[in-house]
Formats: C-alpha cells, sequence, structure tokens
C-alpha cells in the first residue's frame, strides 16, 4: 500500500475518532445542561435556551470529521 493512501487512511480514521469523542462529550454535557426542577415552574440550575454549548460541541466534532475526511480526500487524489 503506498504511503500517502495509508496517511488517508490514518487522517479518515483520526477524523472518525474525534468525532465520536465530541460525540461523547457533546452527550454528557448534554445530561449536565438540561434544567433539574424543584417546583412546578421553578428550576434549580440548568438552561431552559433553546441552543446550548453541547450543540456546539456536535457541531465542532462534525467539522473535524469533514475536515480531516476532506485532507484524506486530497491525500488520496493524489496518490492515484
Amino acid at each position: 500500500m503506498n504511503k500517502s493512501l495509508k496517511v488517508a487512511t490514518l487522517f479518515v480514521l483520526l477524523g472518525l475518532t474525534l468525532a465520536w469523542f465530541g460525540f461523547m462529550i457533546a452527550n454528557f454535557l448534554g445530561i449536565l445542561e438540561g434544567p433539574r426542577y424543584i417546583e412546578p415552574n421553578t428550576y434549580e440550575v440548568g438552561s431552559q435556551a433553546l441552543t446550548k454549548g453541547s450543540t456546539y460541541v456536535f457541531l465542532a466534532a462534525l467539522v473535524a470529521l469533514a475536515g480531516f475526511s476532506g485532507l484524506a480526500y486530497r491525500k488520496a487524489d493524489y496518490a492515484v
């Protein structure tokens, strides 16, 4: 196997790994961000905002996957 194809495969696997870790972190943050209700219509901590921090972590994970996949495509395209 050509070295540039190995590097392209490595880029794809690295992007998938970063995306997986990003999704796990975003899911964990999503659990912590939800409001904890102590009485009806009153909550202790958390946020009722539409867009929370975990949304941006999901987006960053998708960007990492897309970026590394694009690098892998570029590397493999020059090899063939």
